[in-house]
């Protein structure tokens, strides 16, 4: 059996913050960025909001879970700041998107109570999804 495909982006959309701005408010660099209206890869579709992403990705033999934790660690050096953000923008919307490999159909997720605890902390939306990987279709 191949090893297991995962991809986990946490994601912000703003209709009121251009990507730029978000960065700036949050004093951190995003792995990838997406503009209100406008056509690109790897969204495939014009995003009604403008994103901000962190994104992970393995081919490992490593669980959703600590993936998904490893994610989130990331997250938390935004704190303060992401909160003065959804503040500022009370229609922020912070999810966090798990992408499974359609080629590993026993791939599974289990969430701790820290895990979920997390998810609480940055009032995130938690999309979960078996997508071709190699193509990104669902």
């Amino acid at each position: 059996m191949p090893a297991m495909t995962l991809s986990l982006t946490f994601s912000i959309w703003s209709e009121q913050y251009a990507p730029d701005e978000i960065t700036e408010r949050l004093r951190a660099p995003p792995d990838g960025t997406a503009i209100r209206g406008l056509d690109q890869a790897p969204v495939r579709y014009a995003p009604p909001k403008h994103g901000w992403r962190l994104i992970t990705e393995t081919e490992a033999d490593l669980p959703a879970e600590d993936l998904l934790s490893q994610l989130l660690a990331r997250t938390q050096a935004l704190g303060d700041a992401l909160v003065e953000l959804r503040t500022r923008d009370s229609e922020l919307e912070v999810r966090i998107t798990l992408y499974f490999d359609r080629a590993c159909p026993d791939a599974s997720l289990e969430l701790s109570p820290t895990i979920i605890a997390n998810l609480a902390r940055l009032k995130a939306l938690l999309f979960i999804d078996r997508v071709d990987l190699s193509t990104g279709h669902h």
